[in-house]
């Protein structure tokens, strides 16, 4: 198995079930520990395309992709927390506690994301085992997804002419 790429492996499973309300959704797994829930009529004309991770780009010209970040495919030490990974990248916590390289590391990630994208402060959402992290622009929305059952992965996730309300409502199965 190669080490230290940019590749990652994903598997992406696609399941039809129906919720409570008799809604009836496709679920996007990740992984065994994260998924993507979407209302099965959105998914009417969109396609599926591969980058980094699976992506939907809906018929609306909306677009959504995630990718699950573990420490391998960062190159991130064994010792790492998944669980700050969020909190570095979006600034939430301070780098003064990590090594140069990796301080190095997310300062290059921050600035990424807020010349690209110039996201509002973010925002975390709290529900049982799982916190999610979202920050928004005008068009862009990034968010990540992690469990504290989970620490070997995370689920960022990417959405381009999402609302806010949009991406929330998508990330957190509504």
């Amino acid at each position: 198995m190669a080490t230290n790429k940019r590749v990652g492996i994903y598997f992406l499973f696609l399941a039809v079930s129906i919720s409570a309300a008799a809604r009836q959704t496709t679920a996007f797994y990740y992984s065994a520990h994260f998924y993507l829930t979407i209302p099965t009529e959105q998914l009417a004309g969109a396609q599926i395309v591969a980058s980094d991770g699976p992506a939907i780009r809906f018929k609306s010209g909306q677009q959504l992709s995630a990718l699950l970040i573990t420490r391998e495919l960062d190159n991130l030490p064994d010792s790492f927390n998944l669980h700050f990974y969020p909190e570095y990248i979006l600034g939430l916590r301070k780098l003064d506690s990590l090594s140069k390289q990796l301080q190095e590391k997310f300062i290059i990630s921050q600035q990424a994301i807020m010349n690209s994208h110039a996201y509002p402060k973010a925002e975390i959402h709290a529900g049982g085992d799982e916190k999610l992290y979202t920050s928004c622009g005008i068009q862009e929305c990034i968010g990540f997804m992690v469990s504290s059952n989970v620490n070997s992965q995370v689920l960022m996730i990417n959405g381009i002419g999402f609302t806010k309300s949009e991406f929330i409502k998508i990330l957190k199965g509504d």
